[in-house]
């Protein structure tokens, strides 16, 4: 942006914080609309007048103020208000998620609601959602009954969520955000599960399904040895099912679909808690699976699990991070097609071959955006243009070209807040890497010793073996005293 004074309104201010030029925010905008049906349009020359203050909500039509506000999930109202701190007091201090993180954010989400459709479900503005979620309004104790089964939470977990979120005006407390956030989810995923019928069908398999989908996205904030015996636990039992129940043949090789997802999610929750020959094990079963339901973008998905666990243990096997793509590569969805693809270039990286690395990522960009009519399978909901950076970053920096894996990386971790901590202090280790290759040492030890704090109490193996080959190769810069405090607090 060109002006960098004082943020003239809350709408300019998530803008900055965001780290986005108005163009890049009006592309944005003007994909989310697209993706999510929204007729609304904002243009460049609106949002710079709408920055400025000089557009009320009354001036706009009723569709685009629909765009705006489902987009960040905050009323026309409060965008267009003067902030009430100074840009400058904000950059000072830790981001927040522009788009709501707190622990009632959190669990709304996992039940499947928008705030749109969670207001209409209460019964009140869903503006009036967004207050809650930020911690700057209660609802009322009538209310709070209704809420709770909305969420399939008690009254007291609600009243833990409504609590923690307030806290979180004054900045994000992982520990305690998460442990109430996923402990309400698990507490719902294990208490509200009905039983499944003996000879099973469709309602059968989209439960499972969608038991899965859930599970899946504790992913986001917890790590594998967290989730590993949850995931484990739920795997045997659907197994167990699958195995034993009567049905037809369709609905039995979409349930043997669902024993492969659900093996490869152990089997990451296995890889990233550091138990490799658990991890190697479910991903071969869920091959197995895959192949039994003839799903072939299930198939690919796992061998490039196989591989992307190779490529941490016993160094990259590009034969098999090229099978993987083609043997999904027929049916495989724009989403699917890219994450094949990223994950191939992660290992042509680590081998060193640049050539293939971006050819691989430049394909991986395409397909994000090419057109299909075909679903996309759950398992690769995180999948997005971000996903896409971050991964292209990572390249770069494995390649040691400083110069073009600082900026990639330094813009996708700004969309990142610290509730994802495990994928951010991985993230930021690469960044330090590339900042020390590029002999930025004073900000590569300031990177570290955030990823450092990032890691702690996370449960996950990979962060803190990340953090390790930072540190020593900040080794070689002990007279920076920026190296040397965070040497210290690697020692401690």
């Amino acid at each position: 942006m060109a002006v960098r004074g004082a943020a003239r309104t809350v709408l300019e201010l998530r803008i900055r914080q965001r780290r986005l030029s108005f163009e890049e925010f009006a592309e944005q905008l003007e994909v989310f609309a697209r993706e999510n049906g929204e007729v609304g349009t904002l243009g460049l020359r609106h949002i710079q007048r709408l920055c400025a203050g000089k557009l009320t909500p009354h001036q706009l039509r009723p569709a685009t103020i629909r765009l705006l506000e489902k987009y960040l999930e905050c009323s026309a109202e409060e965008l267009l208000s003067p902030p009430e701190v100074s840009v400058s007091s904000v950059e000072r201090t830790k981001e927040k998620s522009p788009r709501g993180s707190s622990a009632l954010a959190v669990v709304r989400k996992r039940r499947g609601y928008s705030q749109e459709s969670f207001a209409q479900e209460i019964g009140v503005e869903f503006s009036t959602v967004g207050r809650w979620e930020r911690g700057t309004h209660q609802p009322h104790p009538w209310m709070r009954a209704k809420i709770a089964k909305l969420l399939n939470v008690t009254v007291d977990q609600l009243a833990d969520l409504l609590e923690t979120s307030s806290q979180m005006e004054d900045g994000v407390n992982r520990r305690e955000f998460m442990g109430i956030a996923a402990g309400t989810t698990l507490s719902a995923s294990t208490t509200f599960r009905p039983p499944l019928s003996s000879r099973a069908g469709e309602t059968d398999l989209r439960y499972l399904l969608e038991r899965t989908a859930r599970l899946r996205r504790l992913d986001n904030y917890l790590g594998g040895r967290d989730t590993y015996s949850l995931y484990a636990s739920e795997l045997a039992s659907t197994a167990e099912y699958v195995r034993n129940v009567s049905c037809l043949p369709k609905i039995r090789t979409a349930l043997t679909g669902v024993v492969s997802e659900q093996a490869q999610l152990v089997g990451w929750a296995a890889f990233d808690a550091g138990m490799h020959a658990e991890a190697k094990k479910h991903y071969s079963d869920s091959l197995k699976a895959a192949k039994e339901a003839e799903d072939a973008t299930l198939t690919g998905n796992a061998l490039a699990f196989l591989a992307y666990q190779e490529v941490s243990t016993t160094g990259p096997n590009i034969r098999l991070a090229e099978a993987s793509f083609a043997a999904a590569e027929k049916d495989a969805t724009p989403r699917v097609r890219a994450l094949l693809l990223e994950r191939k270039a992660w290992t042509y990286a680590v081998a060193g071959d640049r050539q293939a690395t971006e050819k691989a990522l430049t394909e991986a960009k395409l397909a994000l955006h090419s057109e299909s009519s075909r679903p996309e399978p759950d398992w690769v909901f995180w999948v997005d243009d971000n996903e896409i950076e971050i991964m292209a970053g990572r390249c770069w920096a494995e390649l040691h070209r400083p110069l073009r894996a600082v900026s990639v990386l330094d813009t996708a971790l700004a969309r990142f807040d610290d509730t994802q901590a495990r994928d951010k202090a991985l993230y930021m280790t690469s960044l330090a890497h590339a900042l020390i290759d590029g002999k930025e040492i004073e900000r590569a030890a300031l990177v570290t010793q955030e990823a450092m704090r990032l890691a702690q109490g996370v449960g996950s193996a990979r962060p803190s073996a990340r953090i390790r080959g930072v540190v020593h190769r900040l080794q070689d810069f002990k007279n920076s005293a920026a190296v040397t405090r965070v040497l210290e607090q690697a020692r401690n």
